[in-house]
């Protein structure tokens, strides 16, 4: 669907996201005690439906984010930060539906 407003203004939308302080509220990746806070990821959800914007994860996490998909969502030692992230995104939208 084409909304007016992209007729007139035909950008490309992104929303470049970084996520300790923004959907993590507690330490960082290396850290334990990563918390996704999922009123934020809501909120995202929000902004991403009434844009029409996609999300580039553009945090130190975009690394070991990606390995985790690419490894087919297994966890690293453990470490389940990941495994709450992807969780968390996919009620966002996921990038990776068929």
């Amino acid at each position: 669907m084409v909304r007016e407003e992209d007729k007139i203004f035909p950008f490309y939308k992104v929303i470049f996201l970084d996520i300790d302080g923004v959907l993590n509220d507690e330490g960082d990746e290396y850290a334990k005690g990563v918390k996704i806070d999922m009123n934020m990821v809501k909120r995202l959800g929000r902004i991403v439906e009434e844009t029409d914007a996609d999300v580039v994860l553009s945090s130190s996490w975009k690394q070991g984010y990606n390995r985790f998909v690419e490894n087919g969502l297994k966890t690293v030692n453990g470490d389940k930060a990941f495994s709450e992230l992807y969780e968390a995104l996919k009620t966002v939208a996921s990038p990776y539906e068929e």
